[in-house]
């Protein structure tokens, strides 16, 4: 089964994106950068869902250290140069902007998966 990782300081985004993609994937979730990072060692995701807006750790930090493919959730609008420079620093694979629409959003997660 295709597993995601959902790395999310909001508890609701958390449960919500979860209940979502649970019927189709295997789901863990991490209130924290530091937190999934770690879950990551032996949860080998096929895709990390990572919030741009945590305390803690940056997603420039994270980003090095997570060896999946990376989608970027952002409840603020990211420019162009921020998601080149965000691109550049590893596996960002696409941008998830906050909140979404549910049909489109499960459509995203699926062509990132691709």
């Amino acid at each position: 089964m295709t597993k995601i990782m959902i790395i999310d300081d909001d508890p609701d985004i958390l449960e919500t994106v979860e209940k979502l993609l649970s019927d189709k994937y295997e789901i863990k979730t991490a209130s924290t950068a530091d937190e999934g990072i770690e879950k990551l060692k032996k949860f080998h995701a096929d895709l990390v869902l990572l919030d741009v807006m945590m305390p803690g750790m940056t997603p420039k930090q994270a980003i090095p250290k997570i060896n999946s493919k990376i989608a970027l959730f952002s409840a603020i609008q990211i420019s162009e140069i921020e998601k080149e420079d965000l691109i550049k620093v590893g596996n960002v694979v696409g941008f998830i902007q906050k909140p979404f629409d549910v049909d489109t959003f499960l459509k995203e997660v699926e062509n990132l998966l691709k």
